[in-house]
């Protein structure tokens, strides 16, 4: 999937059930009112970001961006 459609199917449910069910979770951190969970999927790192106040999702992001995997405290796959 390239980056113009992760962008447009990145709230698609089926996507982010495909993602919550077939993805491997590598962790979660907490930011202010969400949780935000790493998974792997398709041989990328998606965070979703989980309100945790209005139990909803509020953002499905994939992350390229070294500073951000940073933040987990975890072995990553290499793909």
């Amino acid at each position: 999937m390239s980056r113009d459609d992760f962008s447009k199917n990145h709230f698609n449910l089926t996507f982010i059930l495909n993602v919550l069910n077939e993805g491997e979770n590598l962790g979660s951190r907490i930011f202010l009112f969400y949780t935000v969970q790493l998974y792997f999927y398709d041989k990328k790192y998606i965070e979703i970001w989980y309100h945790q106040y209005d139990r909803r999702i509020d953002r499905v992001v994939e992350i390229d961006d070294d500073a951000v995997l940073d933040l987990y405290e975890i072995k990553l796959p290499e793909f």
